[in-house]
């Protein structure tokens, strides 16, 4: 690349010479006088003479380049043979050195960084992989049963009682969660919501970090403008969650009553947190207690890398989806759900339960 250079380097550096010096420009004298004009052939003799004198100097110069490359070459070479020839032990090193070297001197910069970079990607893939409870953790999923402590606290609550919830009939099908006629407030669920603040208000008061975290369904928002408006909490404080919180969807069981399906359903949960509710036509989910804990697990690995030494109040519709996060924050399966219930307008703050991860198995030295 360097003699390539050079030649193109000398090439434009001697043209312009050459075309000024050998036609009629003057080499001394004024130019107006004939006398003192030299011939014009003397002129082009004399550039031509010039240019063949500074191409053969550069030819020389890349000549001794050259020689300086392939003597570097040998000299890399036959220092490798060398310290091969020395020792079992030196030699090994030596060929490691030379075969270094030679690599070096043939592959690029480039070639090198992409190598380097691969070669480190490679070894951070490997090392996260080997654990995927680490790898888990690295992306900010909490990990259940929880093996250290969470980073702020967690008040869990159930929304007032709804119409929905006066007549006693199964309505968990997303699309109507905003429906005042179905889900707003009654005067009892008003009053609870007023029982919820005066709960929570001891935390305000003492300086807390407070969030309000309400599902998207009405009764759940009613009753957190309750509790903003009682605990004079910015509108900021209250984030909406549009879909980790939301009931639990029972598919072919939606506008049926709560006493007839209930024992069934708590009888297949206790059974399996697997099974799911018979799928119904209206387009309402029909969820098992294990896709009820893989949203509110997001929900808590959400709130944990958004807040930190917080107070965070879950305001959920039904008692399902508190009950699935209760039971895995207190490290129990899933089937034992039933145990922790909510009743309408309840408040509980939750103490998580930490486990001592089993050690971790290596490979023997």
């Amino acid at each position: 690349r360097s003699v390539a250079g050079m030649r193109r380097a000398c090439s434009c550096a001697f043209a312009p010479l050459v075309v000024e010096r050998g036609c009629n420009a003057p080499v001394g004298g004024t130019g107006d006088d004939p006398s003192s004009r030299i011939d014009v052939q003397t002129q082009r003799r004399f550039a031509l003479s010039r240019t063949r004198s500074l191409r053969a100097r550069t030819g020389f110069m890349i000549m001794t380049l050259n020689e300086k490359i392939n003597k570097g070459s040998a000299r890399a070479s036959s220092h490798s043979s060398a310290r091969a020839a020395s020792s079992d032990d030196s030699r090994v090193v030596g060929d490691d050195r030379s075969s270094r070297m030679m690599t070096m001197m043939m592959i690029s910069r480039r070639q090198a960084l992409i190598s380097a970079v691969a070669g480190v990607t490679a070894a951070a893939a490997s090392a996260v992989c080997s654990d995927s409870q680490t790898a888990l953790a690295m992306n900010g999923l909490v990990m259940f049963p929880l093996t250290q402590a969470l980073s702020n606290n967690y008040i869990l609550v159930h929304a007032g009682q709804s119409r929905a919830d006066k007549r006693g009939v199964v309505s968990t099908n997303p699309v109507n969660k905003i429906s005042v006629d179905l889900h707003g407030l009654t005067p009892i669920g008003v009053r609870q919501a007023d029982l919820i603040a005066s709960a929570i208000k001891p935390r305000v008061d003492a300086g807390n970090d407070v969030w309000i975290w309400p599902s998207q369904n009405i009764a759940c928002l009613e009753t957190s403008d309750i509790l903003a408006y009682r605990l004079a909490l910015n509108q900021s404080r209250v984030v909406p969650e549009f879909a980790f919180l939301d009931a639990r969807g029972l598919g072919a069981y939606e506008g049926r009553a709560w006493a007839d399906i209930q024992q069934n359903l708590l009888a297949n949960d206790t059974q399996d947190s697997s099974i799911r509710p018979p799928p119904g036509e209206d387009g309402t989910p029909n969820e098992s207690m294990e896709d009820v804990f893989v949203r509110v697990r997001q929900l808590i690995s959400k709130t944990e890398t958004q807040y930190t030494g917080a107070d965070i109040v879950f305001i959920a519709p039904d008692s399902f989806t508190l009950a699935a996060l209760e039971t895995s924050l207190l490290a129990q399966p899933l089937t034992d759900y039933a145990n922790h219930l909510f009743k309408l307008g309840e408040v509980r703050e939750v103490q998580p339960v930490i486990v001592t991860p089993p050690p971790r198995q290596t490979l023997p030295l």
